[in-house]
Order: C-alpha cells, then structure tokens, then sequence
C-alpha cells in the first residue's frame, strides 16, 4: 500500500509531510477547542455543565489525541517503507 488515507479525518487530506501537518493541526485545534470550553466552566461562576457532559468532553479529547498519534505513526510508517523499498 503506498497511498495512506486519513480523508476520515480532514477532508482533501494530501499524502504528503503538508497534509500530515494540516490534519494534526485541526484535530489539535477541535481537542484545544473542547478543553478551553471545559475550562470556562470551572471559571465562570454560573450553571455548571453535568458530569457526564465534563467526561463525554475528556473522552473525545482523549480520542482526538490517540488519533494524532496513530495518524502521525502510520504516516511514519509509511516513510519507512517507502525509504526502505525506494
């Protein structure tokens, strides 16, 4: 496989060094997005978000994060091959 597909994750992804960059930087951007949101919360002194809103938050910034490392190892990977093959 020389093509590596993460359009799930950015749409018009480009295989390259440039797109890797473009996809860490929104999934990075939606996980900094949801905490800062937490954060107002514990800030503002006004009606508090549920628990379970506070974990559903944590858990997808948790997922945003573990897709950050599995994209950027499969693009690793992927260097390697073609490295190792070219």
């Amino acid at each position: 496989m020389n093509e590596i597909n993460f359009k799930h994750r950015l749409n018009g992804y480009q295989n390259s060094s440039c797109g890797l960059f473009d996809a860490v930087n929104a999934m990075s951007g939606r996980a900094t997005a949801i905490l800062i949101m937490i954060q107002s919360d514990f800030v503002i002194d006004d009606e508090r978000l549920c628990d379970e809103i506070i974990l559903n938050a944590l858990e997808a910034v948790a997922c945003e994060i573990n897709d950050i490392k599995e994209i950027v190892n499969q693009y690793h990977q992927h260097v390697r091959k073609v490295a190792n093959n070219g």
